[in-house]
């Protein structure tokens, strides 16, 4: 499978908050993830091909009809194991049993992802 990264991904691959989390968080054993608040899927992306064991499943879920869009066109070469729905219009996401959740949020216009914290 080939994956081409697109300059939002470069950018994201740097953030240094998004390398601290998955070096704290146990994405290399998890089954499954539930991402509330998927923007354009580059996280997801970077999960699927990086971290994600090859058999664990990704939902994603985004308030924006057009981050959606973004989101199922970028993790197209794992049609088969993710999935990103549109909040409003398909709830049953929420059912989704996940081992691990990542919860997105945006700072203002910024575009500065939120920084976890980790004690």
């Amino acid at each position: 499978m080939t994956v081409r990264f697109t300059p939002g991904l470069a950018e994201l691959l740097r953030k240094p908050a998004l390398n601290k989390l998955i070096a704290h968080a146990a994405f290399d054993s998890s089954l499954s993830v539930f991402e509330f608040g998927c923007g354009t899927g580059a996280f997801a992306a970077r999960l699927l091909q990086h971290h994600l064991p090859a058999d664990a499943r990704y939902v994603g879920i985004d308030i924006s009809g057009t981050m959606v869009s973004l989101a199922q066109k970028r993790l197209e070469p794992w049609s088969e194991r993710a999935r990103v729905s549109d909040f409003y219009s398909d709830l049953s996401c929420i059912a989704f049993r996940a081992s691990a959740t990542v919860i997105m949020r945006v700072i203002g216009s910024t575009g500065e992802a939120m920084k976890p914290h980790f004690s």
